[in-house]
């Protein structure tokens, strides 16, 4: 027998800097907290990982971030789209995802997050952290959308010393800056991205400085990119000055690209600096 999870409310206050357009948090989300025995079975193990079947399983890894997970079956996202602030990030805010999440090949189809002012937003919103690793694999997540600040990516915000794997998205995001179409962030050892696609709009809002959007990854500190398509669209939407916009990886710090193909369309407007295919 499997128990139903209930998603009570999502109520919070978003605080908005009138300088710099950046927002946080002002009250914790009221959100209901899942037991464990709301997964479809399994106990949080690698050898037995708990089994999710639908979008309010997916939502309750937000009380479980250090275990393990998998799909048993392609997950309807759609609802999200009428929760106030839709999905709410796996790992959000001061929490951060360290266990693994395997995908077995199936789709999750129409996620929505749609949070304005606010960083760190994807399906996962921190990835992984200096003190632990997250693996996320054999995952797809299509025709979503995520909608913030920035650190923006349909699979995470922040990828953090994790790697990423067989993995493909495609949908919209839009933001101010650390824009990617899979992750607005990456770095750390040992961040690997291997045998991943993107196919994503992108959509950079007006600001008066942007940096760091990429079609794939929007900044790049350390690791590895391997084996890797990003395709799409990137738009500015107002005159104002770009940093570091790339069809691939925005910003490319020490870490390393290798075989890796860009065919993402760029509608630029304003004063360019390091604008580039890949």
């Amino acid at each position: 027998m499997v128990s139903i999870l209930f998603l009570v409310t999502t109520s919070f206050i978003i605080i908005v800097d009138s300088g710099t357009g950046m927002g946080e948090i002002g009250t914790d989300l009221d959100l209901f907290v899942p037991t464990r025995s709301d997964f479809s079975g399994g106990n949080g193990t690698v050898e037995n990982p708990y089994r999710i079947s639908n979008i309010t399983q997916l939502q309750a890894m937000n009380n479980n971030l250090t275990e393990h997970f998998v799909l048993t079956n392609d997950i309807d996202a759609s609802e999200t789209e009428q929760w106030e602030g839709g999905f709410i990030p796996i790992g959000w805010q001061e929490s951060i995802f360290t266990g693994s999440l395997d995908g077995d090949g199936y789709t999750i189809l129409g996620l929505y997050v749609n949070i304005p002012g606010i960083s760190y937003l994807g399906l996962f919103g921190n990835l992984g952290a200096s003190w632990g690793s997250a693996y996320v694999h054999d995952l797809k997540i299509q025709a979503s959308t995520v909608q913030g600040w920035s650190s923006i990516g349909l699979l995470a915000g922040y990828c953090w010393g994790s790697v990423i794997e067989n993995c493909s998205v495609s949908g919209n995001i839009s933001g101010g800056f650390d824009l990617g179409g899979m992750c607005g962030r990456f770095s750390g050892p040992p961040s690997y991205v291997n045998n991943c696609t993107s196919d994503v709009n992108i959509t950079v809002e007006t600001c008066v400085y942007y940096r760091d959007i990429g079609g794939l990854i929007g900044e790049m500190g350390s690791g590895n990119v391997v084996n890797c398509t990003s395709r799409g669209h990137i738009n500015s939407t107002g005159m104002y000055t770009l940093h570091n916009v790339g069809g691939l990886i925005g910003y490319k710090g020490s870490g390393k690209v290798t075989n890796c193909i860009s065919e993402v369309d760029m509608d630029l407007w304003g004063n360019m600096y390091y604008v580039g295919g890949l």
